[in-house]
């Protein structure tokens, strides 16, 4: 929206939802029923999925956390960026930092990795859901020009026909549920507690994973999954190629079926 912005004026922003067609075989809401949020940044940013966090070796005593992170410049000039990495526990202590420098030309991005360690990690689990989380900043003259956090899970997944899931290590046997993404009476609205209640109920009557149905999740009911303990079947939609309605993902799979770099 750059180049259409006045400066020390005041703008107005218009958002208009068209909802056509018979796009579902049922009722999944319509207009703007989750938060929308305007990102600020300088020139130098963390483009959308510019950050990713994985924790690709675990024990009792240690774990490495991986961070990968994408800069774009989209400033005139040439930057000197800094990455300021920090890891924090649920109650904000710091148990990892690091900083980097990279020279970015204008008009191109780049791409950082670097492994954190964490000293007797906390590792989450169905029982234990302990969550850390991650702080990337983007530095450019000394100030920072974007920031983008997220939560994550020191833990290990493997999967095979053999022994299914295991977690850590031990065996999972999964105990799912399918879950439309609406809140019942309330509508297709994402209201935060009510999809954190809709976890806790499943919690509570001896699931421990949720298949999204047939839409994908709302962001504050993934993070309720994480805090809660509870693993996700995250189900985009449910047709490929074949139509179940006469509008549905049917007529764009195709495009959908493409990486995500794709359409950044």
């Amino acid at each position: 929206m750059t180049p259409h912005l006045q400066p020390k004026a005041s703008n107005t922003l218009a958002v208009n939802v068209r909802n056509e067609g018979r796009n579902s075989r049922w009722y999944s809401g319509s207009g703007i029923y989750r938060h929308v949020h305007l990102r600020v940044t300088g020139g130098c940013r963390l483009p959308l999925g510019g950050v990713s966090v994985t924790t690709p070796d675990i024990s009792e005593n240690k774990a490495s956390v991986k961070i990968a992170v994408r800069i774009e410049n989209q400033g005139a000039h040439d930057e000197n960026v800094s990455v300021r990495i920090r890891l924090l526990t649920h109650v904000d202590k710091e148990v990892a930092a690091r900083q980097l420098t990279q020279s970015i030309k204008s008009g191109t991005t780049a791409d950082l990795e670097n492994t954190l360690e964490i000293d007797s990690p906390r590792l989450w689990s169905i029982a234990s859901p302990s969550l850390y989380r991650a702080e990337v900043s983007v530095l450019t003259g000394g100030s920072e020009s974007d920031r983008y956090t997220t939560n994550f899970g020191v833990r290990k997944i493997e999967v095979d026909a053999e022994r299914g899931l295991r977690i850590n290590g031990e065996e999972v046997k999964l105990k799912s549920g399918c879950v439309h993404h609406d809140n019942g009476l309330l509508g297709a609205t994402a209201i935060d507690r009510a999809e954190e209640r809709k976890v806790e109920l499943m919690k509570h009557y001896g699931f421990n994973a949720i298949r999204t149905s047939h839409n994908p999740p709302s962001t504050a009911f993934l993070d309720a999954c994480d805090r809660l303990g509870v693993v996700v079947i995250d189900e985009f939609f449910d047709q490929w190629e074949k139509q179940k309605s006469p509008d549905d993902y049917h007529l764009y799979f195709t495009l959908l079926s493409k990486p995500l770099t794709h359409y950044l």
